[in-house]
């Protein structure tokens, strides 16, 4: 990590240089600095402290201002740290979403093409068939919670499937006759 100094109406102490390079051992930990640029600025009676580093993936760029050299150091510091670190957790976030998100898939959408699946018949249903009249069907379907309602016609004695259409009406299913 090589740190280059450069003033404006200031002269840059070694005091200065130590405070600084203290300061920016923090930061180095958060992520891999291979160039760091100090400037600092005195402009009547404030003075700016200008960092730019560089990063293996980023560029950063930070300016505070203040009636000292240190707190100026300081603040800019402070900042950046605060600037990598956001920058860091939403990293994080990205990649833990991408995971968590990889959980709400179902296994067949992930797995298609892998593997062919075979349908199963999951659970299976059994329904007495009642001989009743298809007024008598209609006011037991309209009773029940269910969908649809098995009976046999009284009429005719076919098995006819009465049942609950999205629109809110009503169909019947009937056997063709031979």
């Amino acid at each position: 990590m090589e740190i280059h100094y450069i003033a404006k109406g200031i002269e840059i102490t070694d005091t200065i240089k130590n405070f600084a390079e203290k300061k920016l051992q923090k930061i180095s930990r958060l992520d891999q600095i291979t160039d760091i640029t100090i400037t600092l600025i005195k402009e009547k009676y404030r003075i700016a402290a200008d960092l730019m580093i560089h990063t293996k993936n980023n560029t950063w760029n930070v300016k505070e201002e203040s009636n000292d050299v240190k707190i100026s150091i300081q603040q800019a510091v402070a900042k950046l740290q605060k600037q990598m670190k956001r920058q860091r957790d939403k990293m994080v976030d990205r990649k833990r979403r991408a995971k968590s998100d990889l959980a709400f898939w179902p296994v067949s959408v992930l797995s298609y093409g892998q593997e062919e699946t075979i349908p199963k018949i999951l659970e299976e249903n059994k329904f007495e068939i009642k001989i009743m009249s298809l007024d008598a069907a209609f006011d037991l379907l309209q009773a029940l919670k269910n969908d649809f309602i098995i009976f046999r016609d009284d009429e005719n004695n076919k098995v006819s499937i009465l049942y609950k259409r999205k629109d809110g009406n009503f169909g019947l299913i009937t056997p063709e006759s031979d």
